[in-house]
């Protein structure tokens, strides 16, 4: 009876070990925000296919200084992950608008960066 009751004791033990375990690692678990960028990478009027196209590199860049500075702030967010999110309207305000319209629908969008002037 008593090894019964120690084995017992003891799965009880190693059972609150882990919950305690995955409590504590839940506490380092940051919820992931996105920042978006719409950008005019490529140009749905150009006669090489879009997936053909090289990327512009004004937008390159700016999607790389995004991404460093995100990486740079999350560094300092104690509470939050920040990522970040592209986005194409192929120079097109048909682009622009079903871009716009899947940012809406995106609820972990907590800015958006428009470079499409």
């Amino acid at each position: 009876m008593k090894i019964i009751k120690s084995r017992t004791l003891s799965l009880g033990i190693v059972c609150l070990l882990i919950i305690l375990f995955f409590i504590g690692c839940a506490d380092n678990i940051h919820p992931v925000r996105t920042v978006a960028y719409v950008g005019r990478f490529t140009n749905a009027s150009d006669t090489t296919p879009i997936e053909k196209q090289e990327k512009n590199k004004f937008d390159v860049l700016h999607q790389y200084v995004l991404e460093q500075y995100l990486s740079e702030l999350n560094q300092e967010l104690p509470n939050v992950s920040l990522q970040l999110k592209t986005y194409d309207c192929q120079r097109t305000t048909r682009g622009s608008d079903s871009v716009y319209k899947l940012i809406v629908a995106d609820t972990n969008i907590i800015s958006v960066v428009d470079n499409t002037w």
